[in-house]
Parts: structure tokens; C-alpha cells; sequence
């Protein structure tokens, strides 16, 4: 999923697609935030803890990037608040799906 998004993205940059006049930030926000909306629907849809632990690592790669000085040092920080959430949101819903699992095996 996050490698549809990424290839999307990539074409979409190389045809010199302008984004609507929307910022390059604001787009990355909104990419973002689909990716997590695909990947937690997916994640309780399969009850896949290791799919939510993919998304969680991938997400995490994202956050060590734009936080590093090697990276974008924290250059958008709304990108930054937005990953973190996401990350969150992914933990929370391992943590129901495996709440879920526990409780329907009793």
C-alpha cells in the first residue's frame, strides 16, 4: 500500500503535476493521512498485527527522516505532528486487534 502511494507520488512529480496550487507539505499531510486510513481499515478488516507492525515501521522511517539532522531537521512540522498521530493511531489499533484476539479466544 505504502509503495502504491510512494510510486503514485513519484509519477505524479516526474509528469510536473502542480498539486492543485496546494503546497508540498499540505500534500504530504494528506498522503499521509490516507496511507493511515487505508492501512487501519485494512489492519481491522484482516485483524493483521503484523500489517499495523509494517505500517508502524514504515511510519516511524518517515518521522526519523524529518526529524534527523541528516534528514529535513524537524524543516515541517506539521508533517512531523502528523506521522506521530498516525503512529498512535496504528499502536492503538494493534493494541485492539489484540485485545479483540484475547478475548474472542476465551
Amino acid at each position: 500500500m505504502l509503495i502504491a502511494i510512494a510510486n503514485a507520488t513519484t509519477l505524479l512529480v516526474s509528469l510536473g503535476w502542480n498539486g492543485f496550487g496546494i503546497a508540498e507539505p499540505t500534500w504530504a499531510v494528506i498522503i499521509i493521512s490516507v496511507g493511515m486510513l487505508i492501512g487501519i481499515t485494512t489492519m481491522l478488516k484482516n485483524k493483521d498485527i503484523a500489517y499495523g507492525l509494517v505500517l508502524i515501521w514504515a511510519y516511524v522511517g518517515i518521522l526519523i527522516k524529518h526529524t534527523s539532522i541528516t534528514g529535513f531537521a524537524e524543516k515541517y512540522p506539521a508533517i512531523i505532528t502528523t506521522v506521530a498521530v498516525c503512529i498512535a493511531l496504528f499502536l492503538i489499533t494493534v493494541g485492539y486487534i489484540i485485545i479483540r484476539s484475547i478475548k474472542a479466544g476465551k
